[in-house]
């Protein structure tokens, strides 16, 4: 039950198995592994022709010690199909979930459609709805209105909701270096209406820079796993409701800073928020209670992320920060990976170091704080043109120190094994 947050760390370095081949119109995977946890599967694409256009499909199958789950997508003429099944066993989780998806597109416009369904531990749950996009091409390119509309349903066996949502947006090119835009969003989540005007304005001062400032009011929906998962550390809450930032100012850019034997780029962000019902978790005995806080919070989130793009590798280097004030509620993360090849090896690697501290409100009694040290890395070797072998390990815990009970609960696996591509 960690909070909820709306920023962004900087681009995972998670590693798919089969990013770490080429692409192909027509291929075949299948990799095994072994290391804390069982690391197999497959990946089939198929791409063709016909008297309709191209019909694209894809395949992938993955299976570990205690979960299994097959994908499928059937691309036909640029309108995916996407089915997808999911079945997983753990100790504190037992879910198996099954959805389907379709997208149908035209020059001015995008209507999609899904439905869901499955269970997760004793909770019986179902989604469905569609949304519908309208962004007209006018004979003037400074001016770029769009609108778009969503429905839907969703359930379980204590609670329905209906969501509903119209968003109409508006974007005026006023010269090369500057533009506005303003946008309206209104709607119902989780039975609250809701009405979010916003409005932002963007400076581009060379090609590879710009700086955008923005004013507006947001509404954050409370997770599924708030509303109804319950696990061993964490109980769920029904009766949760939307958080609300009736004021949002942000103020984001990024710039080119030097394009000598390598392109160093810097990006940042800036964003102070009024919150009004914050969703945090509340130790409650020996678990957590996720609770809408009855006071008006300030929310300040920064981010800076540092790149360095080069031929044969990259460079990234980040660091964020998140407050909420009165309650006490903070954390910072500093962190960097870096990919690219070294003596026929290719690699993705990166580590970060998280520090969290806790509010009286959570704990109920004083601040309490603690820190996580991750690490994760992808590497592999070709050994011909079909077998390939490698390494991997996804958010490895180095060193931590909590807080509380398993307020930390990251998901790691550390697996090394072979791959074949045909």
């Amino acid at each position: 039950m960690v909070p909820q947050t709306s920023l962004q760390a900087t681009p995972s370095i998670r590693v798919e198995p089969e990013k770490l081949s080429l692409p192909g119109d027509d291929r075949a995977e299948f990799w095994l592994g072994a290391g804390n946890g069982l690391d197999l599967g497959g990946y089939f694409a198929r791409r063709s022709g016909d008297l309709f256009g191209l019909l694209k499909s894809e395949a992938k199958i993955t299976s570990g010690w205690s979960d299994f789950s097959l994908d499928g997508t059937l691309d036909f003429a640029g309108k995916p199909l996407t089915a997808r099944f999911l079945s997983q066993s753990e100790k504190s989780d037992n879910r198996t979930l099954g959805e389907m998806k379709g997208a149908w597109t035209q020059p001015q416009m995008r209507a999609d459609a899904f439905v869901s369904s499955g269970k997760v531990l004793s909770e019986n749950l179902w989604e469905f709805g569609g949304v519908w996009g309208w962004k007209p091409q006018l004979s003037s390119p400074d001016h770029q209105p769009s609108l778009r509309v969503g429905l839907g349903r969703q359930g379980t066996n204590t609670r329905s909701d209906f969501l509903v949502s119209l968003n109409a947006g508006d974007t005026w090119h006023l010269s090369p270096h500057w533009s506005l835009d303003a946008a309206l969003e209104t709607g119902s989540q989780k039975s609250q209406f809701f009405l979010n005007p916003k409005i932002g304005a963007e400076w581009r001062p060379t090609e590879s820079s710009n700086l955008a400032l923005s004013l507006g009011s947001q509404i954050f929906a409370p997770s599924f796993e708030e509303l109804y998962l319950s696990r061993q550390w964490a109980r769920a809450n029904p009766d949760l409701l939307p958080e609300r930032r009736p004021v949002v100012l942000e103020l984001a850019g990024g710039t080119l800073l030097d394009k000598l034997d390598k392109e160093v780029y810097f990006n940042g962000l800036l964003r102070y928020s009024r919150s009004n019902g914050s969703i945090l978790p509340q130790l409650s005995g020996n678990y957590w209670l996720p609770q809408n806080l009855a006071d008006s919070q300030d929310r300040f989130e920064g981010q800076g992320v540092l790149q360095f793009v080069g031929l044969e590798q990259s460079n990234n280097v980040f660091y964020r920060i998140a407050t909420l004030n009165p309650v006490g509620e903070a954390s910072q993360q500093v962190g960097a990976s870096r990919q690219g090849r070294w003596e026929g090896f290719r690699y993705e690697a990166g580590t970060s170091l998280r520090w969290q501290q806790l509010g009286s409100f959570q704990t109920g009694s004083g601040q309490q704080a603690g820190w996580q040290w991750l690490v994760n890395c992808q590497v592999a070797r070709p050994l011909d043109s079909t077998w390939l072998l490698y390494l991997s390990a996804s958010d490895l815990p180095i060193f931590s120190k909590q807080p509380a009970n398993n307020y930390f609960t990251p998901l790691s696996l550390l697996a090394i094994g072979v791959k074949a591509v045909f």
